[in-house]
């Protein structure tokens, strides 16, 4: 549960450019795919801890209810993945987020790849991923931001 309204949780899972702020102990080499970072369209790629590259970007947004990424990953780029986060009111200021990921390989050997990728450990990462969201809302302070490389040179 965060101590927050679920209008600014959501504020701040709709920026990619904020997701290192909670994410960066899942990824690295994090950057963002287009200038503007926010909403639909906005999309970041990003190479997974223990894994390969990944990109991600949001598909479906229903305010401040859900959240859909879209992506691919995994050997050549070719294996599709989808995060969902779902956010409820918890009754007061508060709220839950419930984030879940999936990949649905198809080569044999994606499938292998896949289901030899430690579920337990993805579990573990994300669980310290809403915890340390929770962190972020809950200071009341603006998460730290990203930026696209050479954005301060564009008009």
């Amino acid at each position: 549960m965060i101590d927050t309204p679920r209008e600014d949780v959501f504020e701040i899972l709709l920026d990619l450019s904020a997701r290192p702020a909670f994410a960066d102990h899942l990824m690295e080499s994090y950057h963002l795919l287009r200038m503007e970072p926010v909403g639909r369209g906005a999309g970041a790629r990003f190479r997974l801890r223990d894994g390969g590259w990944m990109d991600s970007i949001i598909e479906e947004v229903d305010v401040p209810h859900r959240l859909v990424e879209r992506g691919r990953g995994g050997y050549l780029n070719r294996v599709p993945n989808t995060t969902e986060w779902m956010l409820s009111e918890t009754g007061g200021d508060g709220c839950e987020v419930q984030v879940t990921f999936w990949t649905e390989p198809a080569q044999p050997l994606d499938k292998f790849r896949d289901a030899k990728a430690s579920e337990r450990r993805l579990g573990r990462g994300l669980k310290k991923l809403l915890e340390r969201l929770r962190d972020v809302a809950e200071s009341g302070a603006p998460p730290s931001r990203i930026e696209v490389a050479g954005a301060d040179r564009v008009g």
